[in-house]
């Protein structure tokens, strides 16, 4: 490659002085960036892969991981300070750089419900460009340039997690984020102070940054245990704004309690700054080395290999420490033990799907269908439940996923069934950067399977009784049993329980979804129904009958032997023939029920609603680690 370092660190220079015209004062955009022990050293490996990108010729990637406030609800996608982050650089980058030169950032927040505790799972799936799962070979873990995709991740999510990020789930992001030997980047939502609490005579030199983001604990012990290790950022976007609050340009940066256009500017400006920073320091401090190895007698590789020898390497030493269980390699894990320790990456799969999706970890891609049952009147429905056609996305196409699933009596929608949600309502509800659909189940499709049940054995009083519920108004209007009907049919559940179970198995109407137990890890499920409550709902109460079933059932190869080994079996004395729940007691170590002891191996996850008058809630997530 050619080029010239002087003239590439001018137009870093003049970019960067550009975009400080733009504010008031250069302290709006470097107030933000928390000064920590370890912040010159990520600068350093900051810088370095910008140089990297620019003068090799590869894509910088920054992933934006976080709630709505980074999601863009209440604004356009493109509005959105990760979209203006790239808007600001990337035809700059490709002008400046050596032909392959770019930079990329990625949406991929999802905002409402979600939170660390569910999200932080699906780091490496969402980075991954393919399905495949290669952490079962242990020499996987013996290449330096394994499997690096991302460059930052950022994580935002106070707003989701109520101000009180989760140790446990907030760690596994972080540790993750080390999988993809990327910079971890922990930041708050920008802050806006109303004319009525703005004082105009508050000056920079007088206001002092928290220690670390939001003043939250947590991320001061992360930074102490991790810092020295991998890159480790943390932003501040709230106190700056104290000092320039009269001033037109941020007097107003939300919408509502979301931050509007101006707000994601700015955040924007803060990153694109600290970005461009970091390179041309780079750039000034390496100049005759760079020029050095850049010389026409000097081939290429030298250079790529110095420069990715100064963008820190700390993924290796991070799987490594896993498969050797030598945690001098990399940090120990102090909170997510029981999930990370064994662990280098878990198999996950969730329902919900923010803007910037790879398709390659979406539970729908995973569901498992009897397509000999399909019929016409399955693949021409065009209406699914009364949901707007514009919210099923492929319900023109023969095998969508929505269409499909509703025929065999579950729904795969966004609960959220209200007018499509613009951007000028302010209403801070869901938009069209992401989409929060579930598995659920469709009650009177149910119901009526569970009369022809009771006919089948001969049980025509029960039957009765729920026909005659079925065709009241208030069921009719509702689709929830009414209240004076529930012990009644409550005790009917109750009493056909066990052949109710045997009966939705054999007529395969449960919801079938592939996943696989890794071989490297702890060998147990965490499993979600619902983005709340702190366990999978329905599975756990001692003191009542369960709500839901869920089976695990090993997958077949190509020659009808067993993905499970039964070797593995064995030794974890596990019954494919009995549910999980009746062999495995739910564990509740953060939101989601973990079941342990199960065998490594490639399974069907088959999960159906055994008590139809207690609220079954969605399936929305399964990891297994």
């Amino acid at each position: 490659h050619v080029f010239e370092v002087d003239a590439m660190i001018a137009a870093l220079l003049a970019k960067r002085k550009t975009i400080l015209s733009e504010h008031v004062d250069e302290r709006v955009l470097t107030m933000p960036v928390l000064r920590l022990e370890h912040t010159d050293q990520t600068m350093r490996w900051l810088g370095a892969r910008l140089a990297h990108s620019l003068l090799i010729g590869r894509t910088f990637t920054m992933m934006f991981t976080g709630s709505s406030n980074t999601a863009g609800h209440d604004n356009q996608f493109a509005s959105t300070y990760p979209m203006q982050l790239q808007a600001r650089l990337r035809t700059f980058w490709a002008s400046i750089g050596v032909d392959g030169a770019a930079f990329s950032a990625r949406n991929i927040a999802v905002g409402g419900a979600p939170k660390t505790e569910t999200m932080a799972w699906h780091i490496a799936a969402r980075s991954s460009e393919t399905v495949a799962y290669p952490f079962n070979d242990l020499s996987v873990t013996q290449s330096s340039a394994f499997w690096r995709n991302e460059d930052v991740i950022v994580w935002e999510s106070f707003m989701n997690d109520g101000g009180r990020p989760p140790e446990i789930a907030t760690e596994q992001q972080l540790r993750l984020t080390a999988l993809l030997n990327a910079i971890f980047v922990a930041q708050d939502s920008i802050d806006s102070i109303g004319a009525d609490k703005c004082d105009a005579n508050t000056k920079f030199e007088s206001l002092r940054p928290p220690r670390h983001v939001s003043g939250n604990r947590l991320f001061d012990t992360l930074s102490a245990v991790y810092g020295e290790h991998m890159g480790f950022i943390e932003m501040d976007f709230a106190t700056f704004v104290r000092a320039v609050c009269s001033e037109p340009k941020y007097a107003t940066m939300k919408i509502n309690w979301h931050p509007n256009s101006k707000g994601h500017r700015c955040e924007a400006d803060i990153y694109a700054y600290m970005l461009l920073s970091a390179v041309t320091q780079f750039l000034q401090s390496n100049r005759d080395q760079i020029v050095s190895l850049s010389k026409r007698d000097v081939p290429t590789s030298r250079l790529d290999e110095w420069l990715q020898q100064q963008s820190g390497v700390w993924s290796l030493a991070y799987m490594q420490s896993i498969q050797q269980q030598n945690f001098k390699l990399f940090p120990a894990p102090k909170y997510c033990r029981v999930f990370c320790e064994h662990t280098i990456v878990p198999f996950t799969l969730r329902t919900s799907e923010p803007y910037d999706w790879d398709v390659g970890f979406r539970m729908s891609d995973y569901v498992l269908f009897e397509y000999g049952q399909i019929s016409a009147n399955t693949t021409d429905a065009q209406h699914i439940d009364g949901v707007d056609d514009e919210k099923i996305p492929d319900r023109t196409l023969k095998f969508s996923t929505e269409k499909l699933l509703h025929a065999f009596g579950w729904e795969y929608v966004d609960p959220d069934r209200d007018v499509v949600h613009y951007p000028q309502d302010r209403t801070g509800k869901i938009g069209a950067m992401d989409r929060k659909r579930e598995f659920s189940i469709n009650l009177f499709w149910w119901f009526t399977a569970y009369t022809k049940f009771l006919h089948e054995m001969h049980a025509t009083e029960a039957a009765a009784t729920i026909e005659h519920m079925m065709q009241s108004r208030k069921f009719q209007n509702s689709k929830q049993v009414p209240k004076e009907q529930v012990g009644a049919i409550d005790a009917i559940c109750a009493k056909y329980m066990e052949k109710w179970s045997q009966y939705v198995l054999q007529h395969d109407m449960d919801l079938r979804v592939a996943f696989m137990v890794p071989q490297i890890g702890s060998h147990s499920i965490l499993a979600f129904t619902g983005e709340g409550g702190r366990a999978f709902y329905g599975i756990d109460d001692d003191k009542e009958p369960n709500v839901v079933g869920m089976h695990v059932q090993p997958l077949q190869s190509d020659d009808n032997k067993s993905k499970v080994t039964d070797a593995a079996a064995a030794a974890y004395k596990y019954d494919f023939n009995k549910m999980v729940s009746a062999q495995r007691k739910c564990q509740t170590y953060q939101r989601g029920c973990v079941f342990e002891q199960i065998p490594p191996g490639k399974y069907m996850l088959r999960w159906y609603p055994m008590n139809l008058t207690t609220g079954v809630q969605p399936l929305v997530q399964i990891v297994a680690f």
